[in-house]
């Protein structure tokens, strides 16, 4: 029974360990010098929509990984659609575009 204890208590501590380095490195990875960042991800959504800031209304980005790595969410409305950008953190790249009105 004590040996079951204690191998019960060693891989709760390697899951910790585990979890503990995840969270570390996605706190590193946000803040990265190399990512263009939340402002440059609108810039880039809004040049491709053809919009500007004034023209827009619940702007929001969000910085979250995925299957093909880092990118910035960029969710925006207009009187008649909602847009939807997934941008590549590190180049800028837009990687998936969605527009419905």
């Amino acid at each position: 029974m004590k040996k079951k204890a204690e191998i019960v208590l060693i891989a709760l501590a390697l899951v910790t360990l585990i979890v503990g380095g995840i969270a570390f490195l996605i706190l590193q990875t946000r803040h990265d010098e190399l990512l263009i960042g939340e402002s440059r991800a609108e810039t880039v959504a809004l040049s491709n929509a053809d919009l500007d800031k004034s023209q827009v209304k619940e702007l929001s980005s969000k910085l979250s990984y995925g299957s093909d790595g880092w990118y910035y969410k960029v969710e925006f409305k207009t009187f008649a659609l909602e847009y939807r950008y997934e941008i590549e953190a590190y180049s800028g790249a837009i990687l998936e575009k969605n527009t419905k009105g």
